[in-house]
């Protein structure tokens, strides 16, 4: 085979460390709102702005309805994640008024650190259409194996993306919101 190229080494080297990061801080990065690498996100439901809406978790689930106001066609759902350390992942379901499966996706990361995961090679299966005026529950469950941390929606309403309104069903701790997230188009 001969010695490895130095150029192919530290290309290896990177993609292997890229995961969730290792800033080594457990503290939230900040970046502008929305995300604009990717594809192009169609909905944000905001960030709380409270002390306990950007926390670290073992698990973190929620549910919303959420009623756009323009159609939307949405190929994915992102939670909003600052900090990972272990495997983190994600499971989120769309679901219609009467609880009818519409689309879902999963996602999963090793990380040693602080970083964001944009989660960029999933997507639903076929584009799903909101469609203003109707009713949507977002179903959506973050977890890891050592600690993740996201952000909530908290009460924060604005600088979101997207024209819809929201109301939060259930969360693990209803004080602090759904999680966060962004449909990406």
């Amino acid at each position: 085979m001969g010695a490895a190229k130095p150029w192919l080494l530290g290309a290896l080297v990177t993609v292997v460390l890229a995961g969730c990061g290792n800033t080594g801080s457990n503290k939230p990065l900040t970046s502008k709102l929305p995300e604009q690498t990717g594809s192009p996100v169609v909905f944000d439901s905001g960030r709380g702005t409270g002390q306990f809406d950007a926390m670290t978790y073992a698990k973190y689930a929620s549910s919303l309805v959420l009623t756009p106001q323009v159609d939307m066609i949405v190929r994915g759902i992102r939670p909003q994640i600052w900090y990972c350390n272990g495997a983190s992942g994600f499971l989120a379901f769309i679901r219609d008024e009467h609880y009818g499966y519409l689309e879902a996706e999963v996602g999963l990361v090793d990380g040693t650190g602080g970083a964001s995961p944009k989660f960029s090679d999933r997507q639903f299966d076929t584009p799903l259409t909101l469609k203003a005026g109707t009713h949507y529950l977002i179903e959506m469950e973050v977890w890891t194996t050592k600690s993740v941390g996201i952000y909530t929606t908290g009460s924060r309403t604005t600088g979101v993306v997207g024209s819809a309104t929201y109301s939060v069903s259930t969360a693990t701790a209803s004080d602090r919101g759904a999680v966060a997230f962004e449909m990406v188009q």
